[in-house]
């Protein structure tokens, strides 16, 4: 993993990431409470077969606040993160609230995202309608 955060800006927003490798795609993202560092594990198992890519949710780690913000304000953000970082098409891996992202981004976005993985999970978070 890179050590040193990079920046970039959407909308007037700083955000920050990491990255390292090359070659498939993986784009990962945190939970509330974590950052693109707590990735590091999974940077050192897979930086030498893929392109990994790991943000700080706004308002977390080095990326500036996006206040009250929905589910589909990050999913949509996460996607012209992809956009800004010339991903097409990645497989998503999420833990905990970034899961919740994760999900909505692939559901919105079924040609961008080609596989997710959900690790600790949030559930209970809100309602579908019957549709």
């Amino acid at each position: 993993m890179s050590g040193t955060a990079k920046f970039l800006t959407i909308d007037g927003r700083r955000l920050a990431y990491r990255g390292a490798g090359s070659g498939p795609p993986l784009l990962f993202l945190h939970g509330l409470g974590g950052n693109s560092a707590s990735w590091q594990p999974q940077f050192e198992a897979f930086a030498g077969s893929h392109r990994l890519v790991a943000w700080d949710m706004p308002g977390f780690g080095q990326s500036e606040l996006m206040p009250l913000a929905t589910t589909r304000d990050y999913s949509t953000l996460a996607r012209r993160f992809m956009d800004a970082l010339g991903i097409a098409h990645a497989v998503g891996v999420g833990t905990s609230y970034g899961t919740v992202m994760l999900a909505d981004l692939a559901a919105a976005n079924p040609d961008r995202i080609g596989a997710i993985v959900f690790a600790c999970g949030v559930t209970g978070m809100g309602h579908l309608d019957a549709a």
